[in-house]
């Protein structure tokens, strides 16, 4: 009695049911090719492999990162976004007796495939009489002489490598206040 129940419930909504089967069928085949395809690596031409395989894609811009740590001169450090090419660096240089200070204050990290620029220019500073410089390689180029003048001066950063710049601060008389410093530094 069961069985000939279930014939004809079957006969009876078998004509709304095969659509459904059929779809189903269908889609048991046709999604697993379907993505079959869109994981395999489409190349444009033989000699030139595509810069996105898989997932696997190179970053298209430099990092620049703010290091950060105590320093008995600066304090307050910031690294201010504005865009992906440019960035602020704010300080605050704290009261210090004549001398020579430096500390390291950013990591320039390029994962692009070309060298990149990194260009640092004073945005402002308050205290004239100190000599602000980019240290690089320990070596000193000067932003800001003691009377001022301001100078930007750009450094290049091989492909797939990392370099490190401090802030050296020169002043020949003892500094009893402290000072803002701002950088504007862009990559090209």
């Amino acid at each position: 009695m069961v069985k000939r129940e279930i014939k004809r419930q079957l006969q009876r909504y078998g004509t709304y049911l095969e659509p459904f089967e059929l779809l189903l069928l269908i889609g048991i085949f046709v999604i697993p090719i379907m993505t079959l395809f869109n994981l395999t690596p489409q190349y444009g031409s033989p000699d030139v492999p595509p810069d996105n395989v898989l997932g696997v894609s190179t970053d298209g811009h430099v990092r620049i990162q703010d290091i950060g740590g105590s320093h008995e001169f600066i304090t307050n450090e910031r690294l201010l976004g504005i865009d992906a090419s440019s960035y602020h660096y704010y300080t605050t240089l704290i009261n210090r007796e004549s001398g020579i200070y430096a500390k390291p204050i950013l990591q320039v990290t390029n994962p692009t495939d070309s060298d990149i620029e990194i260009t640092f220019s004073v945005k402002y500073s308050v205290e004239q009489s100190s000599q602000i410089g980019i240290l690089k390689d320990n070596t000193n180029y000067i932003i800001k002489d003691k009377e001022g003048f301001t100078f930007p001066r750009s450094f290049t950063v091989a492909s797939g490598e990392s370099a490190i710049f401090s802030i050296d601060v020169r002043n020949d008389v003892n500094i009893n206040y402290s000072e803002e410093l701002g950088l504007l530094i862009l990559s090209r």
